[in-house]
């Protein structure tokens, strides 16, 4: 049997491997991007937060490599001590078993990297935690609770991909003691500041506007926000070129969706064969191992099957009893994996709204999370694209939709995500509905060529019948700008922008 002494040598020996700026004093080069997503600047702003950090994601969206930009962020401009930093990665296989893991890891370290007793930190010695993969430990919860509880000088950021698992244990350990946070794929904004050169300069243009769409949605003065855009963006600002670039970074945008990578090796790597990857690898690897070992499930072939069904139905109104007639399997259980698609990140759904409680047996609207991986695992490419044109149109629904989730929360930061569609009994219907609990938000889609009087009687309709709470809309449309006594129309790429 493997002595005690033997086994730390060989821990300590794998998180340096892990832990390379204990002795260079910087992050691998790998994992050093000159991209810095939108999220990083909110986690900077929590780095001395005495709750632990708890980031929440699916697989591939970037949750490694925004740990890594964070420590070196605390190397080089926080002058932060490398040797008061450790990163865990539970994900591999050396943290597996009783020789590894939180409290075995953190013990080494403090006895031989830091050589201080965390009990003895003071404030000025903070040591940064980084733990990626958490919910691979079954106890993390409690084992990060019994470091926290000290009051140790000891900042903790952890990441995990099952969401669900996560929120479980965390809620029984951890309860007004940890901050969720959520990394989805990259917005529209991130990916046009990547594709302009990373200068967040150079859509300055349009950043102010941001605050001026929460201005005027908080006041409800629809008129504000449309003399903004006029005067300063379209008439001043904004050029034809740069509008010209949004529009192609856009269609970019609606065949790769959010995913990082589909951006780092476009150059080199052609679309079919990125596709394939995420497709055969990461796809599958989220079904078989992330939702099939969280949920105990033993019927992947459903999820794929269903994931491929709403893929080509995202933005309709969801069928279950169809669904579950081409599967071969009982509705309960396409409810079931349904949600744990949901809980997994691949797909999302829209409740019918109601100012009172919802009735039971109402359909959702369902959508992909991504459109991306939608695109990847259904095989589309750019030349499928308009045809038809009700189909891209409903794409186009299903990214709004996703801009609206991370639009809703910053506008009303809760932890509720939730989205409404809008349906009268005469069939005028709304998209979207923000619910921000004193103020309600209709937002429809119409992306086409011309706009019609038709397009906005579901929005007439809507704030007609909720005037109390709803005094303006917006109509997302293909190009056009306008003001229509409460509606505005904002075309896509720059209502994107504002997300």
């Amino acid at each position: 049997m493997l002595k005690r002494e033997i086994l730390d040598i060989d821990l300590l020996r794998e998180l340096q491997k892990d832990n390379i700026w204990w002795n260079e004093g910087k992050i691998p080069q790998e994992f050093d991007k000159p991209f810095y997503r939108s999220d990083f600047y909110k986690y900077i702003e929590h780095l001395d937060s005495k709750d632990i950090q708890v980031i929440i994601g699916p697989r591939r969206v970037g949750k490694t490599i925004l740990i890594y930009q964070i420590i070196k962020y605390l190397i080089n401009k926080k002058k932060v001590d490398p040797k008061r930093i450790i990163y865990l990665d539970l994900g591999k296989p050396y943290l597996d078993f009783d020789i590894g893991g939180i409290i075995p890891s953190m013990r080494i370290f403090e006895e031989s990297i830091l050589k201080q007793d965390f009990s003895k930190l003071k404030n000025t010695e903070r040591v940064y935690v980084f733990i990626d993969e958490v919910q691979k430990e079954k106890k993390w919860a409690d084992n990060l609770e019994s470091f926290r509880s000290r009051h140790y000088s000891l900042s903790f950021f952890v990441t995990g991909s099952a969401g669900t698992e996560i929120d479980k244990k965390a809620s029984e350990s951890l309860v007004g003691r940890a901050t969720y946070r959520y990394i989805l794929p990259l917005k529209f904004k991130d990916i046009v500041r990547k594709e302009l050169g990373y200068n967040e300069k150079k859509i300055g243009e349009i950043k102010e506007v941001c605050k001026i769409f929460k201005k005027a949605v908080e006041t409800q003065d629809v008129k504000m926000l449309y003399d903004y855009i006029f005067k300063e963006l379209f008439t001043t600002t904004l050029t034809s070129d740069f509008e010209i670039k949004m529009k192609d970074i856009l269609m970019d945008y609606l065949l790769k969706g959010g995913y990082p990578e589909f951006y780092d090796e476009s150059k080199s790597i052609n679309w079919y064969v990125m596709a394939k990857r995420m497709r055969d690898d990461y796809f599958e690897r989220i079904l078989s191992r992330d939702i099939v070992e969280t949920f105990n499930i033993n019927k992947p072939d459903i999820l794929r099957k269903l994931y491929i069904l709403v893929g080509f139905d995202t933005g309709n109104l969801s069928n279950f009893s169809h669904y579950s007639s081409l599967i071969g399997t009982r509705k309960n259980t396409i409810t079931d994996y349904f949600e744990y698609l949901k809980k997994s990140f691949l797909l999302s759904s829209s409740e019918k709204f109601h100012i009172k409680k919802r009735p039971r047996g109402e359909q959702k609207k369902v959508y992909v999370c991504d459109i991306g991986m939608r695109n990847a695992v259904l095989g589309v490419n750019k030349k499928d694209f308009g045809t038809p044109e009700a189909m891209f149109g409903l794409l186009v629904e299903t990214i709004v939709h996703n801009h609206c989730k991370r639009l809703k929360y910053k506008l009303h930061p809760t932890e509720e995500f939730d989205l409404h569609y809008w349906k009268d009994k005469s069939g005028k219907e709304v998209d979207v509905i923000l619910d921000l609990k004193d103020i309600l938000l209709p937002i429809e889609v119409k992306y086409s060529e011309r706009i019609t009087e038709d397009d906005k009687i579901g929005l007439k309709s809507f704030m007609q019948s909720f005037s109390k709470k709803s005094n303006f809309g917006i109509l997302i449309t293909k190009k056009d700008f306008f003001l229509d006594k409460n509606i505005i129309g904002i075309p896509l790429w720059l209502f994107l922008l504002i997300c």
